[in-house]
């Protein structure tokens, strides 16, 4: 049978529903967003690193004359190497049921049995694939339209046309989805290669060097000795690329970064609330308190008591809040992280210490708030605790600004309804300043996080200016420029056409080590169909934006520039625009700087005119077409086809790059591919995805743990004001006078919050738009502050406000002025 201290707990819990529900999902809250970060944080970091660590991901890549498998062999061997296999990758594309091509890259493995370098893993169907089969990456059976059993017609690179039959499905942690690369993989075997029409040879040497594998100095110099060999066996190496970091740790950094940091802010905030709830809850009881005591309870007793009564409020709030932040991080990573970052979890389990600690948050979160009112309630002398009135201690007139307030009151008459709202609003001045600082904050945060989505719109704007074009049509081999020209403006609604060219390029430093591989973009003189924002020094040595011989002055400024830029007299070299990504990678350049070119084997020294922003696709360099075609011995010829339309929505540009594409290849043109600039925009937008989810979910976590804040603020202050409530209606004040001073105080409070907050986000929305474009991409985003985000806020506070305000009101209202005289 339960003592009569444990009835008393009880019924005042019972008794008391909704202070019950309010305080326990003020806790709630709290647990939640802590469980939310804690769990999705561990299953995150947790799987990613086991499914990186399982595929044994390369170190380097280094290219090089096709070889045969037994040269890996004996790379490995080398006292540095761990693992050295070949591999070579075969462009082709799949027609879908759409009409729209999707881009596939078979990737040929030499023994599936025995992957020791970027290893898959068979998940479905047979494994490994036989001669004339493939297996395909998880992730790419949607974006194919395609399923284990059926059958792929591939458009092959080399102009043959092959069916493969698709056998399993595996997966590959180096590879996104298709929807955010643009690319679907498979995976074939070297019998199946020469099947396709491709000799039996590997074009990509992968090595994964010892420990530590992903050291920059430990891999360069693991290299060394692999291009010491190399060049013992007589073979020419064309390019290298290291490999520090995964494809998606940037991503998944930054999901850390926000979990972690908007975790901690969470967790205080909801500290305060929970602060805010108690010591409310505590002051109410003072009267009861008095009682106790009145009839012999010790003050130790009368601690216990209501300590076990905040512990009941945490065990309610765990038991709500633990199932739904587990449940919640499960969905966060099935449906959006695992989707895009290609990242499979084994278990979504929770280990224990962190169930511990979300139980800890919940029981101790509110013992820790509830200690210091309890101490100070049950401290209160028994006449003291029996006279209080039941208004909660405020006190009201005293200091400078609401005697100021008394005289602005006189002065200028202000209606008694609003007096009385200020004036119970400032009454808990303790109160008052915990639910502003988690209103504020809230507000600060929330406006922070959309104004970095407003950011990243206008970062991907600026990615843009290096497309402006509706159609990309990329050939299989150089071809004329003129016939190129010709064979698009013969295609209808084709409004403009320019010729591009593409290459890739490593840079000889002057030490002759290299670079890794980076991407070449050549551009006729006065191309229209890019406007890359400037950094520094001179615009992209095509000219300026527009043509004509405006476009001849322009670029004759910028030789002339160049050769006074020159560190000696004598033949002037090629001026070239790099990009900020290459300047991240390679630090000493700057404009001004001469740079060695290795393209195809071929070297060129060149001169830095200028450095443009980012464009999302890594570090690449801008030139002069005609430049490109002499150091590339092919001149007036080009491999880009880009095209303007009349109409540039996504339906238009799919339907002229499927004209293009016939009437190119019906010339004998041969097409190795098309994009369209919807399809490059979609890609960039799904760059950011996921982090930009991420925020936005933290945001509505704060926007809820500052709406319950006000709304545990206006629940409570109209608990303690029942009788007073019932004084001013019985001295006549209507039901909608009553309401008018709820709402004005719960408006006042969202109102000072929402100033504060707004102008605290002017601060801290740079700080998250820099950080978070650093962490993705290397380069602030381009900042835009987001004032939509700021109203939308505003307008959220005011729903809050009333809703918050108006509830409790309108309970209040309801009983008699007898029961609210006699309310307790």
């Amino acid at each position: 049978m339960l003592t009569t201290p444990w009835q008393k707990v009880l019924i005042d819990l019972w008794e008391h529903r909704v202070r019950t529900l309010i305080v326990a999902l003020a806790i709630a809250v709290g647990v939640f967003a802590v469980g939310v970060v804690l769990n999705t944080r561990e299953i995150l970091v947790r799987e990613y690193r086991r499914d990186q660590t399982s595929a044994q991901v390369a170190s380097a890549i280094v290219y090089t004359a096709p070889f045969q498998e037994d040269l890996a062999d004996s790379i490995a061997r080398l006292p540095m190497v761990a693992a050295a296999e070949g591999r070579t990758l075969v462009q082709g594309r799949v027609y879908r049921g759409t009409g729209v091509p999707q881009d596939l890259v078979l990737i040929v493995v030499p023994d599936f049995a025995n992957m020791r370098v970027d290893a898959i893993t068979p998940l479905a169907g047979a494994y490994p694939p036989g001669r004339g089969e493939v297996v395909l990456e998880q992730r790419s059976f949607e974006d194919l339209g395609t399923q284990i059993g059926q059958e792929l017609s591939v458009e092959l690179n080399n102009d043959a046309t092959r069916t493969l039959k698709v056998v399993g499905g595996v997966h590959d942690p180096e590879q996104f989805a298709p929807a955010l690369s643009g690319v679907a993989v498979g995976y074939v075997t070297l019998e199946t290669l020469q099947g396709l029409g491709y000799p039996e040879t590997w074009a990509e040497l992968r090595i994964r060097v010892t420990e530590p594998a992903h050291d920059e100095r430990h891999i360069l110099a693991a290299l060394s000795q692999v291009e010491d060999r190399l060049k013992e066996s007589g073979r020419t190496i064309l390019s290298r690329k290291v490999i520090t970091r995964a494809v998606a740790d940037p991503f998944i950094d930054s999901i850390v970064l926000i979990l972690t940091g908007f975790g901690l802010v969470i967790l205080v905030l909801s500290g305060l609330l929970v602060i805010n709830a108690i010591s409310a809850l505590i002051t109410q009881q003072i009267p009861q308190i008095g009682v106790m005591k009145l009839i012999g309870a010790r003050r130790w007793q009368i601690m216990r008591l209501y300590l076990a009564t905040v512990l009941i409020y945490g065990l309610l709030a765990v038991a709500v809040a633990l199932p739904l932040a587990a449940l919640t991080a499960r969905l966060l990573m099935t449906d959006m992280v695992e989707k895009l970052l290609n990242v499979m979890p084994l278990s979504y389990s929770i280990p224990v210490p962190l169930l511990v600690i979300q139980v800890a948050v919940g029981l101790l979160l509110p013992l820790g708030a509830g200690l210091a009112p309890v101490i100070r309630g049950t401290s209160v002398t028994t006449q003291r605790a029996l006279t209080d009135i039941g208004l909660g201690g405020g006190v009201y007139g005293h200091s400078l600004f609401e005697r100021g307030l008394a005289r602005l009151q006189k002065a200028l008459s202000i209606q008694r309804p609003l007096l009385l709202a200020i004036r119970n609003t400032l009454r808990h001045k303790g109160r008052l300043a915990q639910t502003l600082v988690v209103l504020i904050f809230g507000t600060a945060l929330f406006v922070s996080v959309l104004s970095v989505r407003a950011s990243v719109t206008a970062t991907l704007a600026s990615f843009m200016r290096f497309h402006r074009y509706d159609v990309s049509v990329e050939m299989k081999q150089p071809e004329l420029v003129a016939r190129l020209e010709q064979a698009a403006r013969e295609v209808p609604g084709v409004v403009d056409v320019e010729i591009w060219s593409s290459g890739r390029a490593t840079r000889v430093r002057p030490d002759d080590s290299k670079s890794n591989v980076f991407n070449v973009v050549a551009v006729p003189a006065g191309t229209t169909f890019m406007d890359p924002e400037l950094v520094a020094g001179l615009p992209l040595p095509a000219g300026s934006a527009a043509a004509g011989p405006e476009a001849g002055v322009a670029r004759a400024s910028a030789r002339a520039s160049a050769r006074a830029l020159a560190p000696t007299p004598g033949a002037q070299p090629n001026p070239v625009v790099v990009n900020s990504d290459l300047v991240d990678d390679e630090r000493d350049l700057r404009v001004g700087s001469d740079l060695v070119l290795d393209i195809n084997g071929r070297k060129a020294t060149w001169h830095v005119v200028g450095i443009v922003s980012t464009e999302s696709r890594g570090p690449a360099v801008y030139v002069s077409r005609d430049d490109f075609a002499y150091a590339t011995r092919a001149p007036g010829q080009g491999m880009y086809v880009q095209v303007r339309t009349a109409q540039h929505d996504a339906a238009a540009q799919h339907l002229l790059a499927a004209r293009l594409y016939d009437h190119f290849e019906a010339a004998g043109l041969k097409v190795n591919g098309t994009e369209t600039a919807e399809v490059t925009q979609q890609e960039n937008v799904l760059l950011f995805t996921v982090v930009v989810t991420f925020l936005i979910l933290m945001a509505l976590l704060l926007a809820a743990v500052g709406g319950l804040g006000l709304a545990t603020t206006m629940s409570i202050n109209m608990m303690e004001r029942v009788r007073e409530v019932g004084i001013l209606r019985a001295i006549g004040a209507s039901n909608v006078s009553v309401r008018q001073i709820v709402l004005a105080e719960g408006i006042a409070m969202a109102v000072i919050s929402w100033a504060v907050g707004t102008a605290l986000s002017f601060f801290t929305s740079p700080i998250f738009s820099r950080e978070l474009g650093l962490a993705l991409i290397k380069i602030p985003l381009r900042y835009q502050y987001s004032f939509a985000a700021a109203g939308i806020w505003f307008f959220i506070l005011l729903a809050i406000a009333a809703v918050a305000s108006l509830g409790p009101a309108r309970a209040a209202v309801r009983l008699t002025v007898r029961e609210v005289l006699a309310y307790e």
